[in-house]
C-alpha cells in the first residue's frame, strides 16, 4: 500500500470526493479480511493498526542492490544555483513557489538561477511563467539511468507534500518513491513540506537535507542558503544518501521481510 485510497486519494479529488465513506468502508473490510498486509512506511502501519484493530503490517520498500557512488564536486560556475525536482508534485502550485525561491537564492549569491523538472509534470507551463526570470529545464520522461546523471548536476533536489488539510492523510502516511532515485543522486534535499510529513526523519545534524515548512519563496530562499553555507553540501553527499539507502531500500532487509510474509502466508 503506498497511498491511501479513501484519505489519501478520494478524498483529494473533485470526482471520487463523494465515494470516500464507500470506499473507506470497502477498504476496512478488506484490510480486516487480509492474510498479510504491507505498506509504505511505519506511519501507515501505525494508522492502520489503530484504525482497523489489524496486526502490525509489514514496510516494504524497493531495494537498491548497489551503494551510492560519490559523485563529482558541485559546479556553480557552470549551473549557477540549480534545483531538481523529479516526477509527480501533486498540483502546479508547488513549482511556481520553488522557482521564486531559486529566483531569490540565486540573486542573493550573485549566480543565474536554474530550474530542472523531469518527469511529465507542469513543466512547460512554469517555463512560460517563468521565461527570462528562470531557466527552466523540461526533460519531460527519462528513465532512472539517465535521471541519476542529471540530478547530481543540481545543487539540490526538492521532495515535496502539499499543505491542504485535504492532504493530510497523504502527507502523513505516504513516503515519495523518487527519494530511491533522488538518493542515488547524493545531492542534498530540500524538503518542501509541513512538518508532520513522513519525510521529517530524514533530517538531521548532517545537513544533507534543510526543511521549507510553508509556502513563501523567501523563507524556500533562506533554506536553500542554508544549505548552500555548509560546504559539505558543495561536495557529493554519497555518504548521507548511502544512510538513507541503508535504512529504506536495503535489498537484504526488503528480501528478509518479503520471505517472512510469504512463509507465515505458506504455513
Amino acid at each position: 500500500m503506498h497511498d491511501d485510497p479513501a484519505f489519501a486519494n478520494a478524498l483529494r479529488s473533485k470526482r471520487y470526493l463523494g465515494l470516500v465513506p464507500w470506499i473507506e468502508h470497502n477498504f476496512a473490510r478488506a484490510m480486516r479480511g487480509a492474510d498479510s498486509i504491507d505498506v509504505i512506511c511505519e506511519a501507515m502501519a501505525r494508522r492502520y493498526v489503530a484504525r482497523y484493530g489489524i496486526a502490525p503490517p509489514v514496510v516494504v520498500h524497493r531495494a537498491l542492490e548497489e551503494s551510492v557512488a560519490p559523485g563529482p564536486r558541485y559546479d556553480a560556475e557552470r549551473h549557477g544555483l540549480r534545483l531538481g525536482v523529479l516526477g509527480s508534485t501533486y498540483s502546479y502550485e508547488p513549482l511556481p513557489t520553488a522557482a521564486r525561491a531559486v529566483e531569490i537564492a540565486a540573486r542573493r549569491l550573485g549566480l543565474p538561477p536554474r530550474f530542472l523538472v523531469m518527469g511529465r509534470s507542469y513543466g512547460e507551463r512554469l517555463k512560460a511563467e517563468f521565461e527570462g526570470r528562470v531557466e527552466i529545464e523540461v526533460t519531460g520522461h527519462v528513465t532512472e539511468s539517465d535521471a541519476v546523471p542529471l540530478l547530481r548536476e543540481c545543487f539540490a533536489l526538492d521532495l515535496n507534500y502539499p499543505f491542504g488539510s485535504r492532504d493530510a492523510v497523504l502527507r502523513r502516511t505516504s513516503f515519495p518513491t523518487k527519494l530511491s532515485t533522488y538518493v542515488q543522486a547524493g545531492r542534498p534535499l530540500l524538503l518542501h513540506s509541513p512538518t508532520d510529513s513522513s519525510v521529517m526523519p530524514l533530517v538531521d545534524d548532517s545537513g544533507f537535507a534543510a526543511v521549507w515548512s510553508n509556502n513563501d519563496p523567501e523563507r524556500g530562499a533562506e533554506a536553500l542558503l542554508e544549505l548552500w553555507n555548509r560546504p559539505a553540501n558543495h561536495e557529493s553527499r554519497h555518504v548521507e544518501a548511502e544512510r538513507v539507502r541503508l535504512a529504506h531500500y536495503d535489498p537484504d532487509r526488503n528480501r528478509r521481510v518479503l520471505f517472512e510474509t510469504l512463509g507465515r502466508l505458506a504455513r
